[in-house]
């Protein structure tokens, strides 16, 4: 199979649209550039950040603080290791034999193993922790001595690993010392947080009865406005916006719920102002207009380009064929034999099993529109049929009933589908 892919991106900068034609679209598709409804809001924000700087704790908070967290101070053991992976547990046997055997570990990883992050450094993967090779290398590599070499380890994936332990880190406890200031953050953010969930019950119960302007009094917070935004705007969080356009704040005009915008973060909002769905002017879409007009254009110049080619090649017109490619800056990609399970761009290989097949050698040409992007050009220059057919004695027969049924597909397609027009120039 061979085929070439005509795509509109590539031929939009030959084709242009007249202003009279731009008007003309935006006018029958006005309904196509409407600007929905957008809102302004009002809002409160309470946050972790708006709480009162806590006292520094006593020394006996911080102790106690530091006893209930002693796994936070924890560095745990790590281990450095090297390995060799393959992908074949034979492979992996064999270059074990020839560790075993006395041959370099370094050198066979280098020219061995297919981890490249590691490879070149004879497997070098560093000090790690447990719970980040995987359980079977971690079963392997915690249970060894320094310079030892584990067996062959499969993994869940598929590889094999071959490890050398080459030093360890013990576990080792930060002191209290040591973690003093880390005591002291840890507690105020503690403190900070439970002023902060004190807090919000009396500002959840004040929004709900009172006007945003006593809730920021209130509670000494900001009163805010946001800019105009539309439902779905990525400009603002999805439960603020989803807020914004309930209809207890647009068509009631309550105050929203209180919005929990993260584990820290709070807010209640109340619309402010309101912009109704509009019909855009066409000044305002007016190159939206024309990169659709552009790519309708393209469109049909490759649906035609690919049934001219098609056309000039079943004619045998070589000539004709060679200007069309060249003229186009097109190319054949030949993929040679393919079977059904060969993933080829654009639907290439279904368009190919679907395609007239060849008899007596002779080669088949098509033209298919794949898509509002692509067009393609196919070339089926040979089949391999099933054994149990081409055995059979009646291979001509199974390809002249499938060909004369793709034939009149063909044909229909090609006349038919995406409404083709004919250039007489390309011909």
């Amino acid at each position: 199979v061979s085929y070439i892919a005509l795509n509109t991106s590539d031929f939009e900068s030959q084709v242009s649209v007249s202003k009279s034609e731009i008007s003309d679209y935006f006018n029958d598709n006005r309904a196509n550039f409407i600007e929905g409804r957008k809102v302004k809001v009002d809002f409160v924000e309470l946050s972790l950040g708006d709480m009162e700087e806590p006292a520094t704790p006593d020394e006996e908070t911080l102790q106690s603080l530091y006893d209930d967290n002693a796994e936070l101070y924890i560095n745990p053991e790590r281990r450095r290791t090297q390995h060799i992976l393959v992908e074949s547990e034979g492979l992996a046997s064999e270059l074990l034999n020839q560790i075993n055997e006395g041959a370099n570990f370094n050198e066979i990883a280098i020219a061995n193993s297919v981890d490249t992050s590691s490879n070149d450094k004879g497997g070098d993967l560093g000090f790690n922790e447990r719970g980040l090779m995987g359980a079977e290398f971690d079963e392997a590599a915690f249970s060894m001595n320094i310079g030892d070499i584990s067996d062959v380890v499969a993994t869940d994936y598929g590889y094999f690993h071959i490890i050398k332990l080459t030093d360890i880190e013990p576990e080792t406890v930060q002191s209290f010392d040591d973690v003093t200031e880390q005591l002291v953050s840890l507690n105020k953010n503690n403190v900070r947080k439970k002023m902060l969930f004190d807090l919000l019950e009396d500002f959840t119960s004040l929004a709900y009865e009172e006007s945003l302007d006593m809730v920021a009094d209130q509670f000494g917070l900001k009163l805010q406005t946001s800019d105009y935004f539309a439902n779905g705007s990525q400009q603002y969080d999805d439960a603020f916006v989803s807020a914004a356009f309930s209809e207890a704040v647009i068509d009631e005009g309550e105050n929203s719920e209180v919005i929990e915008l993260s584990a820290e973060k709070f807010v209640v909002l109340a619309l402010s102002s309101l912009q109704p769905e509009r019909e855009k002017e066409l000044d305002e879409v007016e190159d939206q207009v024309v990169s659709i007009l552009n790519n309708i254009a393209a469109k049909i110049l490759i649906e035609d380009l690919s049934l001219a080619i098609a056309t000039a090649l079943v004619s045998g017109d070589e000539l004709m064929t060679e200007k069309l490619i060249t003229d186009n800056n097109l190319q054949w990609n030949n993929e040679g034999w393919i079977s059904r399970a060969k993933e080829l761009p654009f639907g290439v290989t279904s368009f190919a099993f679907s395609a007239p097949k060849p008899i007596d050698s002779e080669r088949t040409y098509s033209a298919r529109n794949v898509d509002n992007l692509t067009s393609l050009v196919i070339d089926v220059s040979g089949v391999r049929l099933p054994e149990e057919v081409a055995d059979s004695g009646i291979a001509a027969l199974y390809l002249s009933q499938e060909n004369n049924e793709m034939f009149v597909s063909l044909i229909k397609q090609l006349r038919e589908n995406a409404e083709i027009k004919i250039f007489s120039d390309l011909l």
